[in-house]
């Protein structure tokens, strides 16, 4: 905890109990590295897995929609592909649609032609 403020900002029976418990997983490592070792890939592997089945799902609901889309058609053409899909349609979910395309790196804008591209593979 090198933070001065730690204490004071999280309240200081929570920061016991933090500093206790980082104490406790910092001796868990040092006596059984091999057990923690192969925890911790089995839990990446199935986070892992779990973003894959994410990006499947993504990649479906693009599937049903066209490749290039200017701004004011993005929306609509979102809404009608997750109904397509399958999925409720819910009020924010273009929204959040988006958003998990672009941090996927399966929608982007281009500005010269003020087009977004839907990555479809």
């Amino acid at each position: 905890m090198s933070d001065p403020n730690f204490r004071r900002r999280m309240g200081f029976k929570k920061a016991q109990a933090a500093a206790r418990q980082a104490e406790y997983w910092r001796k868990r490592w040092k006596t059984h590295p091999e057990t923690m070792r192969s925890n911790l890939e089995s839990l990446n592997r199935t986070r892992k897995e779990k973003a894959e089945k994410r990006t499947e799902g993504l990649k479906r609901i693009l599937a049903n929609s066209r490749p290039e889309l200017m701004s004011w058609e993005l929306k609509p053409e979102l809404e009608k592909a997750i109904v397509q899909c399958g999925y409720t349609l819910k009020p924010n979910s273009v929204k959040t649609l988006i958003a998990a395309l672009r941090r996927r790196n399966l929608i982007s804008f281009d500005p010269v032609t003020l087009r977004w591209r839907l990555i479809v593979a």
